[in-house]
């Protein structure tokens, strides 16, 4: 596993998806974790018990203990064991303890940390104005590598084609220069002019300026400014489950107007849901590095400056 990608940060879940006593399953980067609570507070260990290795997903939780559901060994919030039923007057040694992870939770999702040493965790400027209401969404699954969908949401060519009538318009496809800028924090383009149907909830046609960013190999969002001082705001998170599956996590933000949770997610799985068929069928499946690979004209810049961001990383996760 790349260093880079190991010490990063994924979104693993929305909070609400944690439910009261029950235990919550996910693979990340081929390993399972499980996530769960005590009162509010999040807990993310490695879906092992430190006993005989069985997943502690088929426990149960009680009165604020997980269980193991092979020999009953019970856990506190701390990963500590502090049960063996088959020996109650043991003196509990403290290797009897599930390998616990990093959690952060903000804006609706909760990230975990497989490391021990981890990156810094990166916040979009709009998380720290108060302005901006929020919503998150997901999960969505892709079986696809991750840097293929973090380039899919980098294209805006494919707005007219697989957004129709959404996000572009067929016959005004075209996508003007525009200016890209890779730095030690990641990649902006800025200047990103697509013509869409209703870029502005008003339902009169008309051109948008784009900003795109990559913040993280698979991290990024755009921005578009409906007037002067009304912004939206998406923000895009893959998280690997394998080299080839793929789980994505996405946060609206906007300053102006009513945001409603319900109609904002029912936007965002109809528009993934049409990009998912594409991405999947897409050939090799690992992103190739090698430029010459595959034919990229102008409106690809960003496609281009991604793939040598991942490479100037040494990034070999997800791509060839």
């Amino acid at each position: 596993m790349d260093d880079f990608l190991y010490k990063d940060w994924y979104a693993v879940c929305l909070i609400e998806e944690i439910k009261k006593d029950k235990i919550l399953l996910k693979h990340i980067l081929n390993q399972e974790i499980i996530l769960w609570k005590k009162n509010t507070k999040i807990m993310a260990w490695e879906n092992l018990c430190i006993h005989r290795g069985s997943r502690l997903s088929l426990g149960s939780i009680k009165n604020g203990i997980l269980k193991c559901a092979y020999h009953g060994w019970e856990y506190a919030e701390s990963s500590q064991c502090t049960k063996i039923p088959s020996q109650p007057d043991i003196k509990i040694p403290k290797k009897a303890c599930v390998k616990n992870y990093k959690v952060i939770e903000k804006f609706g999702l909760v990230w975990i940390n497989l490391s021990t040493n981890p990156n810094e965790f990166i916040d979009v400027k709009e998380f720290n104005n108060k302005k901006y209401k929020y919503v998150a969404s997901g999960p969505y699954f892709m079986n696809a590598a991750a840097p293929r969908i973090i380039e899919n949401f980098l294209d805006v060519a494919h707005f007219p084609f697989v957004h129709e009538n959404y996000l572009g318009i067929k016959n005004k496809a075209e996508i003007n220069d525009y200016d890209v800028v890779t730095s030690k924090k990641g990649i902006d383009a800025t200047n990103v002019r697509v013509f869409q149907p209703n870029p502005d909830g008003t339902n009169k046609p008309g051109e948008v300026i784009y900003d795109y960013h990559v913040h993280s190999p698979f991290f990024a969002s755009f921005g578009k400014n409906i007037s002067k001082k009304n912004r939206f705001v998406l923000v895009f998170y893959v998280t690997p489950i394998s080299e080839f599956k793929s789980m994505i996590y996405s946060i609206t933000l906007m300053n102006f107007g009513k945001l409603d949770k319900k109609t904002t997610r029912e936007y965002q799985d109809f528009i993934t849901a049409q990009d998912i068929p594409i991405v999947e069928s897409q050939r090799p499946e690992l992103l190739p590095m090698d430029l010459q690979s595959e034919l990229s004209i102008r409106s690809d810049r960003i496609s281009i400056a991604y793939r040598r961001y991942l490479k100037k990383l040494n990034i070999s996760f997800g791509v060839s």
